[in-house]
């Protein structure tokens, strides 16, 4: 019985940990976008 609640526990933990990788992630995506519109506008100025 211990060794199924601690595979529980460590899926939980790891549930958790892809969440918040998830959030992250995400928050890093919407902050990105910005900047590679500037480096993608700047190029076609020059050429």
């Amino acid at each position: 019985m211990k060794t199924k609640t601690k595979e529980k526990v460590y899926a939980e933990r790891q549930h958790d940990y892809k969440k918040k990788k998830e959030e992250i992630f995400k928050k890093a995506l919407d902050s990105v976008p910005t900047t590679d519109e500037k480096k993608q506008k700047a190029p076609k100025k020059e050429a």
